[in-house]
Formats: C-alpha cells, sequence, structure tokens
C-alpha cells in the first residue's frame, strides 16, 4: 500500500521527462525547418546539415514527434508553439490579425495627417520662394524651396521652381539635377523639367545634351510641339530676331487673325501662352 503513492510519482515523473524531452526535440525540428525554408542559401545548407546530423542514421527519428498535436503561429515575430488540444489558442491567431490590421489602419491615418501638415508648410514655403523669385531675389527663393522640398520631396513643381531659379543666377548643373530628378524619380513627361534641363544645357554649352532634351521633350509631349518650338526659339534668343524680321517684311500689320494663326497646334493660341522660363510654377491658377 504504501508503494503505490511513489510508483505513481514515479510515472508522473518519467511522463513528466517525456514531455519536456519531446517539446525539446521539437523546438529543434521547428529551428531546423525554419532554417531549411528560410530562403537564405546558406541557412538552408545549415539546415540540411542539421537535420543530417540530427535524424543520423535512423531515419525514423521524426515519427516519434507528433506534430499534428500542434500549431505554430507568428506573433509580433516570434515563433510560439501552442498545444492543439488548446481551445482558446485556436482564437488568438484571428485576434493577432485583427489587432495587427487595426494598428496599421492607424499608422495610416497617423501617416496621412503628418503628410497633410508637412504640405501645408511646404506650400507657405513655395509661396515664400515664389515671391522671391518675382522680386528678382534667386538666392533667397532658392532657400525656400529648398526648405519646402525637405517637407515633400515627391513635388515637380518645387524641384522645377528651384532648377528655374539655379538658370536665373547660372548655377545650371545644380538646375539640371533637380530636373533629372523630377524625370527619373517623379514625371518622366514633365514638360519644364525637359525645358529646363535643355536650357541648363545650351547655357553650358554642351549642344547634344541639349537637342537630347528638346527631342525628349516633345517625345513625350507630342500635342505640344509648337510651343516647344516657342520654347526653343527662347533660349536660343532668337526670338526678337524673327519678330524683327517679321515687321521688316510684312508691309501690313499683324491682325488678330494672323496673329491667332501663328500659334497653331493642339494647344490652342500658343503664342499667348506663357514660356516656362518666364515664371515659376504655382499648384494652380489662383495660388501665387
Amino acid at each position: 500500500m504504501s508503494t503505490t503513492p511513489a510508483a505513481g510519482t514515479n510515472r508522473r515523473s518519467v511522463d513528466d521527462e517525456d514531455f519536456e524531452a519531446s517539446m525539446s526535440k521539437v523546438d529543434e525540428v521547428m529551428k531546423i525547418l525554419s532554417m531549411m525554408t528560410s530562403g537564405d542559401k546558406t541557412k538552408e545548407q545549415m539546415g540540411v546539415a542539421f537535420a543530417e546530423s540530427f535524424l543520423g542514421d535512423d531515419k525514423k527519428e521524426l515519427e516519434k514527434i507528433d506534430v499534428d498535436n500542434f500549431i505554430v503561429r507568428v506573433n509580433q515575430e516570434r515563433t510560439v508553439i501552442n498545444r492543439k488540444g488548446d481551445e482558446d489558442s485556436l482564437d488568438r491567431p484571428m485576434q493577432d490579425k485583427f489587432a495587427f490590421m487595426a494598428e496599421m489602419e492607424r499608422d495610416a491615418a497617423r501617416r496621412a495627417s503628418e503628410r497633410k501638415e508637412r504640405e501645408q508648410t511646404a506650400q507657405g514655403l513655395r509661396r515664400a520662394g515664389n515671391l522671391a523669385f518675382r522680386r528678382g531675389e534667386y538666392e533667397k527663393s532658392i532657400s525656400m524651396y529648398t526648405k519646402a522640398i525637405d517637407q515633400i520631396r515627391d513635388s515637380p513643381i518645387l524641384y522645377n521652381n528651384r532648377a528655374l531659379a539655379y538658370i536665373k543666377i547660372k548655377l545650371c548643373k545644380r538646375a539640371i539635377i533637380d530636373c533629372d530628378f523630377v524625370i527619373s524619380k517623379l514625371d518622366e513627361k514633365n514638360l519644364r523639367s525637359w525645358v529646363y534641363r535643355a536650357q541648363g544645357y545650351f547655357l553650358l554649352g554642351e549642344t547634344r545634351a541639349y537637342e537630347k532634351s528638346i527631342a525628349e521633350a516633345k517625345k513625350h509631349n507630342p500635342k505640344e510641339l509648337d510651343y516647344i518650338d516657342r520654347i526653343v526659339l527662347e533660349i536660343e534668343g532668337k526670338t526678337k530676331a524673327a519678330a524683327a524680321a517679321a515687321t521688316t517684311t510684312s508691309e501690313e500689320p499683324e491682325t488678330e487673325e494672323s496673329g491667332a494663326a501663328g500659334g497653331g497646334g493642339d494647344g490652342g493660341d500658343t503664342a499667348e501662352r506663357p514660356l516656362p522660363m518666364d515664371d515659376v510654377q504655382s499648384n494652380s491658377s489662383n495660388d501665387s
């Protein structure tokens, strides 16, 4: 009678040891499987080596582990092993999913709010830059546009405006860098970027790069060909010469109809349209 409790205790001790040993093997197997499926060739090779070492000559070693009794789930970047018999644990992955999605939504809302605040700050700086530019204070306008870009780094208008200001003070290479950023990262078809890029190369005396920029401007803006031709005349300083030649060869003053005919193109009367190098750009016609 007195030996029964001891025997029961011994059995429980053995069972606990067996369970702990089994859990230890499960942990090893899961680590090995994680390495073998990591996608990293080095880790995968190490995982295969560990698997071969773990199994040894007896390939039935894995059969001692009842994998079906466990559920593996990922929670906050940690691998957690739960007993399949625990009913509450089955609901946790779904709860974790909903919690994760809710956190993502909160994060997106926070980012949107911060973006809006930065945009408002950038708008104020851009207006200040435009005002300085129109006063001929080009260095100050560059400073304002740079501060605005620090707030919003994906606005073609800010880079284009700064590029034009750079051109005004003959810093053509910096202007070209701004234009290249817009073209390569933000808007491949941006007409102002191609035009300012062309103007920068023209002032640097790099004819091939200038002609390439004009060709790309026309390629990406096929409905603006007449307008681009006007821009070319302005860049090359031929506008005044062309106007003088027109007045000397014509005996009659230019009428409204003849002036409109010189515009052409799908963009309407291009002669009435301001050229990109005439002024910096605003977000809308009602904004400075």
